[in-house]
């Protein structure tokens, strides 16, 4: 298929800007190089199954592609935006779990590429990191919009097809909350090696944005099974969505759930309740209810801020924390209403923002319980990963009853549901926890417990290698 239609087809009515950028794409044809070029002489890295990954021996990078124990592996990891914020923090449950199995798979000794944009110039091209070698991907127009998305699929798929030239890669995944951007399979090009798609959302849009339920559902699923289908196998957070992408009409078997990889920082010794309000200079006995997420209209932040107006009423020492804000400006960016709101319902004194914070861990034990009143999971993992990190750190929940929600939360054994917008439940909840510290303690352990054995960087990684390795890797 002519890579120009596939792009437009997929992001609908482009303009003049967005026209050009399909144009440039269907012009650079994904060709193999000359038959005397070097990059054909090279040997190609050895294909091999790995198996679970603590079989793998620990080897650095410089070591050959043989070593005992299995076959190194050249992967490239393709998506938007996995680079840290300024202080050194990932943002976003898909950026921390691609950077988290990444570099489990650089300590494992494979060679990993990471092919993102990067809006702020984070890094220049080919720069070796923790999680692999970072390769920019220069983009047009605001993080977010359809021009953004085009200009990153034609210049993605470029950007591979040169590594690939260079040196062949065994595998390519492929990472998003879109399942439209499944349309870079187009622009890669017959590269004849195996490539497996992640899909983190039940969002079957054809242009980036906040609309779960609107009235174009037919064709986005149209949009999103011809995506989808072109990759050897899917990779999903929930059962939720594997059935969703199921209904699609992709095969039941192409279709593999493996849940988010946690930070190996949480599963270690994590600091005392008492010990994190020191670091964090907050009163010992006052309630303290945690928000982790942005300003989006999706997160439900406007739903918690009336929460805690109320539960002030009662109790006047509560104290919410928000560890938000945005690595970078986007359409839709709604810092000022959620400030001014914030003013309006007299929460300035009791809401404590920490911004982006690299130690996740050390918010969620000086907390009593996060609060995440999703309104959807149509752009945030279908399984949302600060729920995993408060489960972690043995910490109640309180979460709505949509997406893989209801599931991780075991219909409500592993934390509370409530409806998405319902204001009243929330208040209900909260004090429920507050006031109830031996239940509040009961479903902290029950859900640590249940996360601990599931989603470790370790058993990720072992479930994402057997995924490879059934496609042919």
């Amino acid at each position: 298929m002519d890579r120009a239609l596939a792009l437009v087809g997929i992001l609908r009515r482009p303009g003049p800007v967005l026209r050009q950028a399909c144009v440039e794409a269907a012009q650079r044809p994904a060709h193999r190089c000359a038959p005397d070029h070097p990059a054909r002489r090279a040997p190609r890295i050895r294909r091999g199954v790995l198996g679970r990954a603590p079989a793998l021996p620990h080897r650095s990078n410089a070591e050959g592609p043989d070593g005992p124990g299995g076959t190194r592996m050249r992967i490239a990891h393709v998506g938007v935006e996995i680079v840290p914020a300024e202080n050194g923090a990932f943002v976003g449950g898909l950026v921390k779990n691609v950077a988290t199995v990444s570099a489990a798979q650089v300590r494992y000794g494979h060679d990993v590429h990471v092919v993102t944009s990067d809006v702020r110039g984070r890094f220049t091209e080919d720069q070796p990191t923790p999680y692999g070698r970072v390769h920019r991907v220069p983009t047009t127009g605001t993080y977010g919009s359809a021009v953004f998305a085009a200009t990153f699929l034609a210049r993605a798929g470029r950007t591979v097809r040169r590594l690939h030239r260079a040196f062949p890669f065994d595998l390519i995944h492929v990472h998003s909350a879109y399942a439209s951007l499944g349309a870079i399979r187009y622009t890669l090009g017959r590269l004849g090696i195996p490539m497996v798609f992640s899909l983190y959302s039940p969002n079957f849009r054809a242009r980036p944005g906040h609309d779960c339920n609107g009235s174009r559902a037919l064709g986005r699923r149209r949009i999103a099974r011809r995506a989808l289908r072109a990759f050897d196998r899917t990779i999903v957070p929930s059962e939720n969505l594997r059935s969703r992408v199921v209904e699609l009409g992709i095969p039941d078997e192409t279709v593999s759930q493996i849940l988010p990889a946690l930070d190996p920082a949480l599963l270690g010794s994590l600091p005392t309740r008492e010990e994190a309000r020191r670091r964090l200079r907050l009163p010992e006995r006052a309630p303290v209810v945690l928000f982790v997420g942005n300003y989006s209209p999706w997160k439900g932040v406007e739903s918690l801020l009336h929460a805690m107006a109320d539960i002030r009423t009662s109790n006047p020492d509560a104290i919410l924390v928000t560890a938000w804000g945005e690595p970078y400006e986007w359409d839709g960016n709604r810092r000022d209403d959620v400030l001014g709101l914030i003013h309006r319902l007299g929460l300035d004194s009791a809401v404590r923002q920490v911004g982006i914070v690299p130690d996740v861990e050390t918010l969620l034990r000086a907390a009593d319980l996060l609060v995440s009143p999703f309104e959807c999971t149509c752009k945030v993992l279908d399984y949302p990963l600060s729920i995993l990190e408060a489960m972690a750190c043995e910490r109640p929940v309180i979460s709505t009853n949509v997406g893989g929600i209801p599931e991780l939360l075991d219909g409500g054994e592993r934390g509370i549901l409530v409806e998405p917008r319902d204001r009243t439940a929330l208040v209900r909840a909260i004090r429920a926890i507050l006031e109830d510290p031996s239940r509040a303690q009961a479903i902290g352990r029950s859900g640590a417990r249940w996360v601990r054995d599931r989603a470790g960087p370790e058993s990720v990684l072992a479930s994402v290698m057997s995924v490879y390795g059934e496609v042919g890797a």
